[in-house]
């Protein structure tokens, strides 16, 4: 997963805390104690590819995710992949309450859910099914990965990528906890709001992003070359989307 975050955003730095060495060793209290850690080291996200049905020791997991709220800090989380037959989900059960998720679930590249999931149980749906994940990302290859992790990773990434963005485009700009202005939450999901395909669902299309997907102003779609003349220079889409001056330098 760890490859996929940062095929999305090259300028990423990963810290990473084993909690266990597959999905059958993951518990609340290790987890609670890697969100504690995580918070020590000052991170801007905190990405969480699985679900807990456990709920001995929930309480101190609970804890840490509303400490880190507190703190700013982003948690991207996943819904179970057996979809509505599980009911406990941690921490994607404790979406709706005044805590810093973003909950993913996987769907195909036409927005289609992967698993059943009732529309008020994720925030977003994301791409999640055969994606390459060969030693370089997204490139051909025979292996390939599917479910909610996927796309909780893959969320990870543009999440990341929206704040590199955004400390290039405004370098002195100082993050505010979950309820605040200017809070790292407040700025992924206004970008991610804008990457859905429409206003009515929740499917996140990749290729929206900093709207790339659209011509160069002044262009038509007749008036367009093929290959990557149709793509917005990286400061064009800093200057618009993130509210670089024209006339900056990117600092980072």
């Amino acid at each position: 997963m760890a490859n996929l975050i940062c095929a999305i955003d090259p300028f990423c730095e990963i810290y990473v805390a084993r909690v266990a060495e597959d999905s059958f060793g993951i518990t609340p209290e290790r987890v609670a104690e890697a969100i504690k850690w995580a918070r020590g080291h000052n991170v801007d996200i905190i990405s969480m590819s699985f679900a807990i049905g456990d709920e001995d020791g929930i309480a101190q997991l609970r804890n840490e995710v509303f400490e880190a709220t507190k703190e700013g800090i982003i948690m991207t989380c996943s819904t179970h992949d057996e979809g509505s037959r599980i009911t406990n989900a941690y921490p994607a059960n404790w979406i709706g309450q005044a805590v810093s998720l973003i909950v993913l679930t996987a769907c195909d590249s036409y927005g289609t859910l992967l698993r059943e999931a009732k529309s008020d149980t994720f925030h977003y749906r994301i791409p999640g099914q055969n994606v390459a994940a060969g030693v370089i990302p997204f490139l051909n290859s025979d292996d390939t990965i599917s479910g909610s992790s996927v796309s909780t990773a893959l969320a990870t990434g543009l999440c990341s990528l929206m704040i590199t963005c955004d400390r290039l485009g405004n370098p002195e700009k100082k993050y505010m906890g979950r309820d605040e202005k200017n809070s790292r939450l407040e700025l992924v999901k206004t970008h991610l709001d804008q990457m859905r395909s429409n206003d009515k669902n929740h499917f996140v299309m990749l290729e929206k992003f900093g709207g790339i997907d659209t011509p160069r102003i002044g262009q038509t779609s007749g008036s367009l070359e093929p290959g990557w003349d149709r793509v917005p220079s990286a400061r064009a889409v800093l200057t618009k989307h993130f509210g670089m001056a024209p006339n900056a330098s990117p600092k980072h």
